[in-house]
C-alpha cells in the first residue's frame, strides 16, 4: 500500500555505556522512517568494487559524525576528542558498524560527563550523567550444595555515589568433579560440566524489592541479574545469594544424590550504573517481550504438594498479554536524538576451590 503521509526526519541515534576501568566505545547512527528506501541501499567502500551495492540493509552507521566527552569536577572541565574505528577493518561496505573512542579518558567517581555528538546532515544531539562511586564486592564464604549450587555470603562495602544508582549482580561459574544418585536399586555416575556456565542468582533478601525482580512463590528473588538500589548499600551490606545453573535436575524420588567437584571456579560481578541505564535496558526489554515473569524454579526447593505451577508468573504472563497489543516506549535520554548515554563502574571479586588429592 502507498504512503502519503509526512515523513519524519531522521535524527542521531547515540548508543554509549561507559566503564570507568574501560575505554570508550560509542556507537553514532541515524534512524530510518519506515517508508524510507535508503535504508536498503548499503554503502560500498571505495576500496571495493561498486557490485557490492544493495546487498542487505543499511545499518545507519555513520563514520564522519563529531564526537567529544566533556569532564568536569573540581577542576576546569576537560573535553575528549573521540575518533572513529571501525569494527572491521576489511569490510566491503563504508557503513560497517564501528564506534568513537578515545585514548584519554580519565573518569572518577562524581564526574559529571556530557557526551556532544554532530553531524552536517543530521544536526547535534547530547546527554549528561554523573559518574557513580567504584564499587567494591568480596566474597566472605561459599558451600557446594548436592545439587550444584552455590551458596555464596557477598559483603558489598559502603556506596557513596549517586542516591538513584542502580546496582546489577550477574555470575558466572565452572566445576570439574561428578556427582552420583542412586535409581530404581541402580547406582549411577555423571561428570559435571566444565563450560563456564552463567547461573540465576536466588535470595530471600528484601532489598532486591525496590526494582521489581521477580519474585518466586517460594519467596525468593531470582534472575540472571539481580538489582540493588543505591540506597541498600549506602552502609555497607552483606548478602545471602544462591547461584544455581540447574546442572542437576531430578524428581522427588531420587535417592542418595551427591555431589562431589573437584575444582570449583565463581565469578561474581557488580556493576554500579546511572538510573537512565537501568530505565533504558527495562524499556528495550519490555518492547521486545523480555520481561522476566519466569525464571526456573530453584533446584534445591522443594516440591508443593497440589502446586499448580507458579501463580505470580502466570498473572504476570496474561497482563503481559493483554498490554502487547500496545506499543513500549523506549527510554532514551540523548537530547536532539535517540538512544542512551550512561556511566558505570564495576567490580569482580573470585572464588576458587581445588579439593586435595
Amino acid at each position: 500500500m502507498p504512503y502519503n503521509g509526512n515523513e519524519e526526519p531522521p535524527l542521531l541515534v547515540v548508543n554509549a555505556l561507559l566503564n570507568e576501568q574501560e575505554p570508550p566505545r560509542v556507537y553514532i547512527s541515524r534512524s530510518f522512517f519506515f517508508a524510507d528506501t535508503a535504508r536498503y541501499i548499503r554503502v560500498p567502500d571505495s576500496r571495493y568494487s561498486s557490485g557490492y551495492r544493495n546487498l542487505g540493509s543499511h545499518n545507519g552507521n555513520l563514520c564522519d559524525a563529531s564526537a567529544c566527552l566533556i569532564i568536569t569536577n573540581h577542576h576546569s572541565p576537560f573535553t575528549n576528542n573521540l575518533h572513529y574505528i571501525p569494527a572491521s577493518q576489511a569490510s566491503a561496505y563504508a557503513d560497517e558498524l564501528g564506534y568513537y573512542t578515545t585514548d584519554d579518558l580519565h573518569l572518577s567517581p562524581h564526574d559529571t560527563v556530557t557526551l556532544r555528538v554532530s553531524h552536517p546532515l543530521y544536526g547535534s544531539a547530547s546527554a549528561t550523567q554523573v559518574c557513580p562511586d567504584t564499587i567494591r564486592v568480596s566474597i566472605q564464604s561459599v558451600e557446594i550444595t548436592n545439587y550444584a549450587e552455590a551458596k555464596i555470603k557477598l559483603y558489598i562495602a559502603p556506596y557513596h555515589g549517586n542516591s538513584d544508582d542502580v546496582i546489577f549482580l550477574s555470575c558466572g561459574m565452572c566445576f570439574d568433579g561428578s556427582y552420583s544418585f542412586k535409581f530404581d536399586n541402580r547406582s549411577y555416575v555423571r561428570p559435571l560440566p566444565t563450560s563456564l556456565l552463567s547461573p540465576y542468582l536466588y535470595s530471600y533478601n528484601n532489598a532486591f524489592l525496590e526494582f521489581n525482580t521477580y519474585q518466586s512463590d517460594y519467596g525468593y528473588f531470582a534472575g540472571q541479574h539481580l538489582l540493588l538500589p543505591a540506597s541498600a548499600i549506602r552502609n555497607g551490606l552483606t548478602l545471602d545469594l544462591i547461584a544455581d545453573a540447574h546442572i542437576i535436575n531430578f524428581p522427588p524420588t531420587i535417592e542418595e544424590l551427591h555431589c562431589a567437584p573437584k575444582a570449583v571456579q565463581l565469578r561474581l560481578i557488580a556493576m554500579a550504573c546511572t538510573r537512565d541505564y537501568y530505565m533504558y535496558v527495562q524499556s528495550v526489554k519490555a518492547s521486545k517481550g523480555y520481561i522476566d515473569t519466569y525464571v526456573p524454579r530453584l533446584t534445591s526447593a522443594p516440591e508443593v504438594e497440589g502446586n499448580s505451577g507458579d501463580i505470580i508468573g502466570q498473572i504476570a504472563d496474561v497482563f503481559s498479554e493483554l498490554g502487547g497489543q500496545e506499543g513500549t516506549q523506549i527510554q532514551c535520554n540523548i537530547h536532539g536524538g535517540i538512544g542512551h548515554f550512561c556511566l558505570s563502574s564495576t567490580d569482580t571479586c573470585y572464588y576458587e576451590y581445588t579439593s586435595t588429592p
